[in-house]
């Protein structure tokens, strides 16, 4: 039976090679993969390992950090849960850290939000940003 190995180039770009054989040919998908796979076959999803700082005050905005793995530069967006909190300036400083600014409404609901990284591999796990509500004359 005849096997061949399919390497990951680039994102949305394979190598075919049969492995007693020289030839190999290169495959374009119009969108990227929705996996890497690494050496040991693990799939290389971010995650989220810190916030920092965890709360924010509702009416104000606020950068955070965000330390993890596997945050890609060009294609790594924030997400947070429920509404009321707007990620906007996603920047990747490495593969560990991120920052971004939460823009925290005024009339939010106070309490935690679930937070999230996506990259062309998936979604990360969950990280905690508590929201507490602006005491009046501030």
């Amino acid at each position: 039976m005849r096997q061949n190995i399919i390497l990951f180039i680039a994102s949305g770009i394979f190598a075919v090679a049969h492995p007693t054989t020289s030839t190999a040919r290169a495959i374009s998908t119009p969108t990227p993969a929705p996996l890497a796979y690494s050496a040991e076959g693990a799939v290389d999803l971010p995650t989220i390992a810190s916030i920092t700082p965890a709360v924010g005050i509702s009416g104000f905005s606020i950068r955070v950090l965000i330390t993890g793995t596997n945050f890609v530069a060009g294609s790594t967006t924030v997400q947070v849960s429920e509404g009321g909190v707007t990620p906007s300036m996603a920047h990747v400083l490495s593969s560990t850290e991120l920052i971004v600014t939460f823009d925290i409404d005024r009339d939010v609901t106070v309490g935690e939000r679930d937070v999230t990284v996506t990259t062309l591999y998936g979604v990360s796990n969950s990280g905690t940003f508590t929201i507490y509500f602006q005491r009046p004359g501030l």
